[in-house]
């Protein structure tokens, strides 16, 4: 009987394990071509980024964001550090909620779309309560083997 070489066999596992078409972990919907760190990483997302907002964590919140985040209203990263820091600073009870999320992977971009509930209250009377709910796109690029969202676009 002839061998199989285990370095063929580790290959074939690896391809098979990136071939997913879909799965789903946590409430979390993956589709298309990833591998189970990919799908650890949208899972660990939605609850590091609730978290971190919940935490007034800016740096972790703002960890998720290439470089290159631009979006269609010419919101850079340094805009979204300011108008993060604005809300953190000048609001309190900051809540925000990610649920059905499914994240459409391809290689090394993705697109996630998720409903999404938004909710803070300002420390001055003067300020309006902050309130959003609906539907969110985030635009993925892996950068350095890690992920980060160059566009995020709320319907």
């Amino acid at each position: 009987m002839r061998k199989f070489p285990i370095y063929l066999l580790i290959f074939n596992l690896f391809i098979i394990d990136c071939q997913k078409v879909e799965e789903q972990k946590e409430g979390i919907t993956i589709k298309g071509t990833f591998s189970k760190q990919d799908v650890d990483f949208f899972v660990q997302f939605v609850k590091e980024m609730e978290n971190a907002v919940a935490q007034k964590d800016i740096e972790k919140c703002l960890s998720f964001y290439s470089e290159n985040f631009l979006n269609e209203k010419n919101l850079d990263k340094n805009k979204a550090r300011e108008n993060t820091q604005y809300v953190f600073d000048n609001y309190t009870n900051i809540k925000y909620k990610m649920k059905n999320l499914v994240a459409n992977v391809k290689n090394d971009k993705a697109v996630s779309v998720d409903e999404f509930e938004y909710s803070a209250y300002p420390i001055d009377k003067k300020l309006d309560k902050l309130e959003f709910k609906g539907k969110e796109r985030i635009y993925w690029i892996k950068e350095n083997n890690e992920w980060k969202i160059v566009n995020w676009v709320i319907e």
